[in-house]
């Protein structure tokens, strides 16, 4: 991605953004998504386990294009399985903490690229495949590592 659609995105649509309050700590839940790739296997521990650290889960097919926004400007700290609603990183305040799950070997860094051009601090969490080829999904949450990275 070239900096500066990011740039244009940028001066586009931030202008649009409202001041209303969100959860600082936001995880974007893809749960209901149709693709099965991408997908938390133990979703409902690691909700468990993100509530007790504040986050709040927001389902972004839920949301119009300017409350996207909002979430994403006013918010400190994005957790998310790798998926397109990462696209909003692009209006997110310098310095927000992003924390990418994706399954390793995923080819795609394009939401490490935005973090990088809008000075965020991007983490990584690159999980390995999953022991039964049976579960829905492909991404395994190891908790100690998730509360490492948040911490």
């Amino acid at each position: 991605i070239p900096t500066w659609i990011i740039k244009w995105l940028r001066n586009s649509f931030l202008k649009k953004n409202s001041q209303e309050n969100n959860s600082e700590k936001i995880f974007i839940d893809r749960s209901q998504s149709i693709f099965k790739h991408c997908q938390i296997i133990n979703y409902k521990e690691t909700m468990e386990f993100l509530k007790k650290y504040d986050f709040k889960s927001y389902r972004l097919e839920n949301l119009s294009f300017t409350e996207q926004i909002n979430l994403f400007k006013n918010s400190k700290m994005i957790l998310s399985a790798h998926g397109a609603g990462l696209a909003n990183l692009a209006f997110c305040s310098k310095n927000t903490k992003v924390i990418e799950i994706r399954p390793e070997h995923h080819p795609n860094k394009v939401y490490e690229r935005i973090s990088k051009i809008n000075n965020l601090n991007y983490e990584l969490y690159s999980t390995p495949k999953p022991n039964n080829s049976n579960v829905n999904g492909d991404i395994e949450v190891d908790l100690n590592i998730l509360k490492n990275l948040i911490d």
